[in-house]
């Protein structure tokens, strides 16, 4: 009697094709399972500017998607405060469309939040089948196991990174889409080079390129798959008698970079620069940050990451972690020597398994771009999301650990149980992003130090018309740091609210000598002059706006405010002089 052959393609109980997608299958439910009760949230934090409050037209207009390719993000999604000038250092045109089209499709009122976040589930649906395509072919290459077991390696490889915890953030929250989405693009250009490899077919390259234009355009981390595709073609895909780098490899890889020399020239000509530092008026301390805090940062940063992949508990948005200035045993040297230990096993299993190399590149180089932290304010170098496209070398790096595990039964029990457990983890984190309530009293609680964490809890407590509690939370922020412009303006505008003309001058008066350049800055400290019937000073102030937005939408309104501000002046005046005693 004989057996039945496990890969024999006429074997129905193992019919590969039948597996391949059973386990696709199983994905897209695990994947729904997770993230269910996310579609419940509403529109949080940079929702609000992104989606409900976006000035851009929905669909797709010639103006928008012109000024979309020329301008930076935020100065299209808030060109009021922008006013023509540079605002971020963000490039992603590709995302601005993207969002216009997500606004006519799913709409942008607050009841169109459920449309969006079935979107962005939908899309790492995408990814986990497009990372499955991608794990197949690499543990299919690379290691020396049956078709089926590289299918159930593949399956499992991206059921962690599918259900992991740390994707809430990336998931849950809609304006997170843009992780997703640039990871889409660039997993696909990957298939895409896999099966051009393959076949050596000139459509495949074309297809990989042409996804990986629109990559880049997405969000900068995808400038890195040049390397990966190099780091591959070394590494991974070489034999020892072919060439270093196939033929397949080193067109992909030119015209890859070719491709990046293209976003960079289109991101020079709208932005004026390569790389530059994050500007934030609420973080006027980052300005003395310096390249040695980057490096002494390094070492506790790659930690920190380590450890949020290892142990994904207790997350939230904002995290106590900031920059490194003193070498410190447990700040930097403790740090570094663990970093140091998990480099020798990467490196190590590198050499002893291609399988494990790919892994490392996947785990290590989607994570690079996010650690140039002068692209960020001091309280966002460390964020779940910034792990969205490391989780795939993570993924594989488990599922090459767990199919280790003797005998099948024991890592079919172990694997069922971390998925569950991961995807019970994923659940509870979701919860956080329902609300900005339930979102920023997490973070405050998990980052008290967090300064942008108070100051969205004062905005909440302002539109909770509670102005006591909104102003104690931006005075929290300003014993973090006095010079918090937006707490600074905050705390103004409920001081005078309440009557404190004085404190409302005091603090309007620094926004503006932080901010010289700002129109609105000097409107308010002459609203807080008049009120004190300082005209003369309400005047100049009031002067430097319009000198300084001499056409902006609130000229006009301003024109003749100034106009009423020089009556009062010289009305005072004549007061003054008509009560003064005459000479003799």
């Amino acid at each position: 009697m004989h057996e039945l052959d496990p890969n024999s393609p006429n074997a129905a109980p193992f019919n590969l094709s039948n597996l391949k997608l059973t386990v696709m299958l199983a994905l897209v439910v695990m994947v729904l399972a997770a993230f269910a009760n996310s579609v419940s949230g509403s529109f949080v934090w940079d929702d609000s500017p992104q989606i409900a409050d976006n000035p851009t037209r929905a669909g797709l207009h010639v103006e928008d998607v012109k000024r979309a390719f020329t301008q930076d993000f935020w100065s299209n999604i808030e060109p009021d405060r922008a006013r023509g000038r540079l605002d971020s250092i963000y490039y992603r045109p590709v995302f601005l469309i993207a969002l216009m089209i997500g606004r006519q499709i799913a709409g942008a009122g607050p009841s169109s939040a459920r449309t969006w976040h079935l979107i962005v589930i939908g899309l790492h649906c995408l990814n986990a089948l497009l990372v499955f395509t991608a794990a197949r072919k690499i543990f299919e290459l690379t290691t020396r196991h049956s078709e089926r077991s590289t299918i159930l390696m593949a399956g499992l490889a991206v059921a962690i990174f599918a259900v992991h915890p740390l994707q809430s953030e990336s998931v849950a929250w809609i304006s997170g889409v843009v992780g997703p989405l640039s990871t889409a693009f660039m997993i696909g250009s990957f298939d895409c080079y896999l099966v051009y490899r393959e076949r050596g077919r000139i459509g495949w390259l074309a297809g990989a390129l042409a996804l990986f234009l629109v990559g880049v355009f997405t969000k900068e981390q995808t400038l890195v798959l040049p390397l990966i595709v190099l780091g591959c073609e070394l590494f991974v895909f070489r034999s020892k008698e072919g060439p270093a780098v196939s033929a397949a490899g080193k067109r992909m890889f030119v015209g890859t970079v070719a491709v990046a020399v293209v976003y960079l020239a289109a991101r020079y000509g709208a932005l004026g620069l390569l790389l530059g530092r994050n500007r934030n008026l609420n973080f006027p301390d980052d300005a003395h940050l310096g390249l040695s805090n980057v490096l002494q940062t390094m070492p506790a940063l790659l930690a920190k990451y380590c450890l949020l992949l290892i142990y994904p508990v207790d997350l939230s948005l904002m995290y106590p972690f900031g920059y490194v200035r003193q070498l410190g045993l447990t700040s930097f040297w403790i740090p570094l020597a663990a970093m140091s230990v998990v480099a020798v096993l990467l490196l190590w299993g590198a050499g002893k398994s291609k399988a494990v190399a790919a892994a490392a590149l996947w785990l290590i180089l989607p994570l690079a771009p996010h650690l140039n932290t002068t692209a960020f304010v001091s309280e966002e170098i460390v964020h779940d999301r910034y792990l969205y496209g490391s989780l795939i070398g993570a993924g594989m790096l488990v599922a090459l650990g767990l199919w280790a595990i003797k005998p099948p039964a024991l890592r079919i029990a172990f694997t069922a149980s971390l998925i569950v457990l991961l995807s019970i983890l994923t659940i509870r984190q979701n919860a956080q992003w329902q609300s900005n309530e339930t979102l920023w009293v997490r973070a405050a609680q998990r980052a008290p130090g967090s300064r942008l964490a108070h100051l969205a809890l004062g905005s909440l407590a302002e539109n909770k018309r509670d102005p006591a509690t909104a102003l104690n939370e931006y005075e929290i922020a300003l014993s973090i740091n006095s010079d918090s412009v937006e707490a600074l303006t905050n705390s103004a505008l409920l001081c005078g609210r309440s009557g404190n003309w004085g404190e409302s001058r005091r603090r309007f008066s620094r926004v503006a000598a932080l901010t010289p350049d700002n129109p609105v800055a000097h409107f308010n400290l002459a609203f807080a002059d008049a009120v004190l019937r300082r005209y003369s000073e309400a005047v100049d102030e009031q002067q430097k706006a319009l000198e300084l937005d001499p056409n902006g939408p609130r000229s006009e309104e301003w024109r003749e405010r100034l106009a009423q501000l020089k009556k009062a002046r010289d009305d005072a005046a004549t007061k003054d002089a008509s009560q003064k005693p005459a000479l003799e």
